[in-house]
């Protein structure tokens, strides 16, 4: 299961009186609760199953006793690099295009610095994402056979 993409219950979505909201579900879900540093509770859902904790229920259970996992846990290095560049990139307002595209221009509102440090970050993501890749594709180029005469 891929928790991203499932149905989930939310603690923090159920507003400042949980106790009122889960009644209002039809099934019967248990809170706990712990004490603040500076007064007041927060709220948890228990786990039917492990009884644990949570502040996320995947349809029934928690994350640990659905077998749930998120779509980064699934990526390869390499997949994970990409989607790290182009969330740089989306961040300074590209739209698509991936990494082979220009990079974008400074945002307005966007301090000089900051956006040196991730044109920077995004830029050696991306020569390193080709470097691997140009390996991965010379190890698999199966080898030149010589014509037998010229």
């Amino acid at each position: 299961m891929i928790c991203d993409e499932n149905p989930q219950l939310r603690i923090a979505d159920l507003g400042k009186n949980p106790e009122k909201a889960i009644s209002g579900l039809g099934r019967r879900i248990q809170l706990t609760t712990t004490p603040c540093h500076f007064g007041g509770v927060r709220y948890w859902f228990v786990c039917p199953k492990c009884r644990g904790r949570c502040g996320v229920l995947y349809p029934y259970y928690c994350r640990k006793c659905s077998n749930g996992r998120y779509k980064s846990e699934l990526m390869s290095p390499q997949h994970r690099k990409v989607h790290k560049a182009i969330k740089i990139r989306a961040s300074l307002g590209q739209k698509s295009g991936g990494i082979l595209v220009p990079f974008p221009a400074k945002p307005k509102w966007m301090r000089r610095t900051t956006y040196e440090r991730l044109k920077q970050e995004a830029t050696t993501l991306e020569k390193s994402i080709l470097a691997e890749t140009e390996v991965w594709l010379q190890a698999r180029r199966p080898p030149r056979k010589l014509p037998d005469k010229f």
